[in-house]
């Protein structure tokens, strides 16, 4: 995409750059899309073939499960999912209808807005599996990038991964 080539061409920039100043220096690069796995599979690594350096990812998935209740209208109204996944998917869908009837600052518009995506999200959770082979499965994609292109497994970094919960409590039962 458009992005991914931009984000290259300005990883490419800043790298000669940081290359000029420090040649010998170990650098740390990460692929468009908030440092996304799926675009680091996508990202070129080839005009960076000859250079000290690793390639991080952040992982943040299933973003319904590591962003439920973050203030916005994307998440802040799924409560209660846990990971491996549980429950049903209607039962998600009553918690969170409940959580957008009781926020008074919506209009009925938002409300509506904020059904959709709400429900949509929780389909998207409750299609796959939520568990740890969603997991390994996606991990298995980044080493089959990193093998593909001759890039050493100790040269991949697992930058950020992790739960955001506004709260303060998260269930951390299955760690």
């Amino acid at each position: 995409s458009a992005d991914i080539k931009r984000w290259l061409s300005m990883l490419e920039l800043l790298h000669s750059a940081a290359r000029g100043a420090a040649p010998h220096l170990p650098l740390i690069l990460s692929a468009s899309a908030w440092s996304s796995h799926r675009a680091l599979i996508d990202m070129d690594p080839a005009p960076f073939r000859n250079s000290d350096v690793l390639f991080t990812f952040h992982f943040y998935e299933p973003a319904a499960l590591t962003h439920q209740g973050v203030p916005d209208l994307n998440w802040q109204y799924i409560r209660d999912l846990s990971w491996p996944a549980k429950g049903t998917l209607d039962g998600a869908v009553s918690r969170s209808e409940e959580a957008i009837s009781a926020d008074q600052a919506l209009d009925d518009e938002t409300r509506k807005v904020a059904r959709a995506r709400t429900r949509r999200i929780l389909v998207d959770y409750f299609a796959v599996d939520q568990g740890p082979s969603r997991i390994q499965a996606e991990f298995a994609k980044v080493a089959y990038w990193a093998s593909r292109h001759n890039i050493p497994a100790q040269r991949i970094l697992l930058g950020e991964f992790g739960c955001v919960h506004p709260k303060g409590h998260v269930d951390t039962g299955w760690l």
